[in-house]
């Protein structure tokens, strides 16, 4: 990246943009310089968007006299406004097609960055306005969530597969990114765009979350037993912990939900007065009206907000970014692997220690089709590498998930308790660690 040192210093000093690229961005932003398609797997919160915010710009600085602009396909509306005011707010022209822009608008807007939904963007008026406007001032694709093109994706979106039309009207390089994605959806997504193996430029990294100790519990479908440890900390005001239970129905979602508000009574609440704004506990599913969704989403992320657990299925997912959720709980098996790893992710994206544990009681092991999953359940081989096995993809080094099985026999000089990388790693692995230090009850021991 040496390369392009004076003009990116020149951009960060004209935006204020007070950023260091890692080295998996300095790659992305080169091979789309280099006009090749580039294929992104990186965890949420790396700075994917990073690399197309500064292709335009670069090309700016080495081809002064036109504006170049990247057109952002994204599936999340909210996302696409809040990238359109940060870009705005360092003086970056940016802009998002909606259903409710106007044609006048786009006519009369030179920008760097053009978002669009993935419906809008093959509607015949901004097509023709893209082609019209904007061919010569287009310099790259970019596909976000692109995991929503693929029909194997838990986000499918119909109208995503039909993007290819927008990569007919452009001689110009894609970046696809995405945070989730299996050896399968990366094959549909490139089917779908077109893209060929030996020329498609892969930047990955297995989605592993150190940081997070992975548990799973074989238990009984009496939450009343089994999830106790959370009411008993509603009960005592132990407000040090932020939880996450992920239900796979609406009726069990209210069924925890009515459980735990009924059992805490007055100290569901935080304060005298008893009302929405001041819950301790919430529900968040697919019937959660617009407003609620908001009041939700609005105080669960705030460091002093009033929630402490939400119980929430599926719902509760893609572009929400809670950093500071302490555990995840799971009742009862996920519906898939990728599910599964994304529910977990919710957990510590600031880096504190998080906790997920998994409760896989009978039903749900018998009425789960993943096949990995099913073998976690076993509880025969480390939780985390059967997990990330699945996120292998093709033109990816997979030494990281090697080092990751090559974790040998304690050998650290325990006083009081073990800290092998066994012992951080997951249930299975810390049960195979011999040290007589090692944690007993890594949930108990997690909450104190």
């Amino acid at each position: 990246m040496a390369l392009f040192e004076s003009e990116i210093l020149r951009i960060k000093s004209k935006y204020g943009l007070s950023v260091t690229l890692k080295l998996h961005q300095e790659a992305i932003i080169r091979h789309l310089i280099e006009r090749k398609d580039v294929f992104v797997l990186l965890p949420t919160g790396f700075g994917k968007s990073l690399t197309y915010i500064l292709v335009p710009l670069l090309l700016d600085e080495l081809y002064p006299g036109k504006v170049h602009t990247a057109v952002v396909v994204s599936p999340l509306k909210a996302l696409m406004a809040d990238q359109v005011k940060f870009l705005r707010s360092h003086g970056i022209k940016a802009m998002a097609i909606t259903e409710e822009t106007s044609v006048k608008e786009i006519r009369e807007n030179e920008v760097s960055v053009l978002y669009t939904s993935p419906e809008a963007a093959i509607l015949q008026k901004w097509m023709k306005i893209l082609k019209e406007q904007f061919k010569d001032n287009i310099c790259i694709l970019v596909f976000d969530e692109a995991h929503c093109i693929s029909s194997w994706g838990l986000d499918f979106r119909p109208g995503y597969r039909q993007v290819s039309v927008i990569q007919s009207l452009f001689d110009v390089p894609n970046l696809v990114l995405t945070a989730t994605a299996t050896k399968e959806i990366q094959r549909d997504i490139y089917d779908v765009l077109g893209f060929h193996r030996e020329t498609t430029f892969v930047v990955s990294d297995l989605p592993n979350r150190p940081n997070i100790f992975i548990d799973l519990k074989e238990c009984s479908e009496k939450y009343e037993t089994e999830l106790e440890w959370i009411l008993n900390l509603l009960l005592k005001w132990d407000t040090r912990h932020k939880i996450i239970v992920y239900v796979r129905s609406i009726n069990m979602c209210y069924q925890l939900y009515l459980w735990l508000v009924t059992r805490l009574m007055e100290k569901c609440f935080v304060g005298e007065e008893a009302g929405p704004s001041n819950r301790r506990v919430e529900m968040f599913h697919a019937n959660t009206d617009k407003e609620s969704k908001e009041r939700i989403i609005n105080q669960f992320v705030k460091e002093d907000g009033t929630i402490e657990v939400l119980i929430s299925t599926v719902a509760f997912g893609m572009g929400i970014n809670i950093p500071n959720i302490d555990i995840v709980v799971h009742w009862g098996l996920p519906s898939s692997c990728i599910s599964y790893w994304q529910e977990v992710g919710r957990c510590a994206r600031d880096g504190r220690k998080g906790y997920a544990v998994c409760y896989a009681f009978k039903r749900s092991q018998s009425s789960c089709k993943d096949d990995t999953l099913k073998e976690l359940a076993l509880l025969s081989k480390c939780l985390r590498c059967s997990v990330l096995s699945n996120f292998l993809l093709d033109g990816m080094d997979n030494q990281s998930l090697k080092m990751l099985e090559m974790t040998g026999e304690c050998s650290c000089v325990c006083d009081v308790v073990c800290s092998c990388d066994k012992c951080k790693c997951c249930i299975v692995c810390q049960n195979s660690c011999s040290c007589k230090s090692k944690v007993r009850e890594p949930l108990i021991s997690f909450l104190c």
